[in-house]
């Protein structure tokens, strides 16, 4: 194991190792070799073989400790729990920290979901809607972590009782987005925290772009939510087109630049997304025991409401569901009307249900009202939506369903 974090660590993460474990065999033979061997190889260059050199194993030893001390399982690729998705791309990562349960790294339908940090509302609301959606179908929801439509993804695939992977751009105990230390811990309870960075290893400019490669490699397909044409999202897309995996991208604003990016990707091929099922149909048929029947609402733009059903002013079908397997879109009721709050909602969605049912208010109002920032409080409202709980009219007022 040792072996595996020292040559990973003397590389560092994102390079390639493919020919000297091919040469060599293993990292602990590659190691016993020596300088003089490793340059008479060719498989490395002199300067590489000095940065070899003067990486000391025992530096592996305190980072297998640290792991242990912090319950952090660090898997190689040649363990079993290693995702098989992972060992086909180029500059694999040999050495994966992963904080939270590491069967998930191998379930059979991941589907990654990255955009914007500085997401609209619109923006949240479909993150949330779309993993909320495939979670529940039993799809698994990759993502980067990240504040926006990362953690908007990540917090929708657990109210739909699903799972999810946060790849991070960081070691697992680098004290990144100290704002997104709650939201990690849950995701750990409910799925995967990994890195191939060891664990103090801190964020910066060139670690995202190391960490996207992961993103979509582990994955079948990547859905672009509201990313602007110089959006690190593309980056991600492109790995995922390299990768031959799916991209899937959430048509925009024609206009406004945060969604230039992912209309150009549509322009040039990508599968445009305007509900769960777009996503689920590419694998429902591929993997039938993995992908349930999905029961989740309908999750971004207006639709024809189902006969002597109601639909809401703003487009959103409120109370009603969609069949992944059913190519029309056609709505079945969900049942959500009259019922309590359930038991397992959040006590700030709760809270929020209560100041809806004084009057219909704006989420900025409900923001001040509650002392929530703004982005906690369209995460809500988006959850009480989903549930049948709360409506919003064309005045961007949000009401409570009795």
């Amino acid at each position: 194991m040792e072996y595996w974090i020292w040559l990973q660590h003397a590389l560092g993460a994102g390079a390639r190792a493919d020919d000297i474990i091919s040469y060599f065999g293993s990292p602990r033979e590659f190691f016993e070799a020596g300088k003089r061997e490793w340059i008479l190889s060719g498989v490395v260059s002199r300067d590489t073989a000095q940065k070899l050199e003067n990486t000391p194993v025992a530096d592996s030893l305190a980072v297998m400790e640290e792991c242990r001390k912090n319950n952090w399982q660090v898997i190689t690729v040649h363990s079993e729990a290693y995702p098989d998705r992972l060992r086909e791309i180029s500059a694999f990562p040999l050495v994966l920290y992963v904080w939270g349960d590491v069967s998930v790294l191998r379930e059979e339908v991941p589907v990654a979901f990255v955009g914007t940090r500085s997401a609209s509302r619109y923006g949240l609301d479909v993150s949330y809607r779309l993993a909320y959606g495939v979670a529940e179908a039993g799809a698994i929801v990759v993502s980067g972590g990240a504040i926006g439509i990362d953690s908007s993804s990540h917090r929708g695939a657990l109210a739909a009782g699903g799972k999810t992977i946060a790849v991070l751009g960081c070691g697992l105990g680098y004290p990144y987005l100290k704002q997104n230390e709650d939201l990690r811990r849950d995701i750990a309870k409910n799925g995967a925290v990994i890195s191939e960075f060891p664990p103090s290893f801190a964020a910066n400019r060139t670690t995202f772009p190391i960490r996207n490669r992961l993103i979509s490699g582990i994955s079948l397909g990547t859905v672009i939510i509201e990313a602007g044409i110089k959006s690190g999202s593309l980056i991600t897309a492109r790995c995922a087109y390299r990768q031959g995996r799916d991209v899937f991208a959430v048509p925009g604003d024609i206009i406004t630049s945060n969604y230039t990016g992912a209309n150009k990707l549509i322009r040039d091929g990508a599968k445009p997304v305007f509900a769960p099922c777009d996503i689920l149909n590419e694998y429902a048929h591929l993997y039938p025991k993995t992908i349930r029947q999905h029961r989740s609402e309908q999750s971004t733009l207006p639709q024809k409401a189902p006969e002597n059903k109601k639909i809401s002013k703003n487009g959103h079908n409120n109370g009603f569901s969609t069949n992944i397997y059913n190519d029309k879109d056609t709505l079945v009721p969900a049942g959500r009307a009259n019922r309590p709050l359930p038991e397992d909602l959040h006590n700030e969605v709760k809270m929020i249900y209560s100041f809806l049912k004084e009057s219909p208010k704006t989420a900025d109002s409900l923001s001040d009202e509650s002392g929530m920032a703004i982005a906690r409080v369209l995460s809500c409202l988006t959850e009480l939506e989903m549930r049948g709980y709360a409506s919003r009219n064309e005045s961007g007022l949000f009401a409570a369903v009795n």
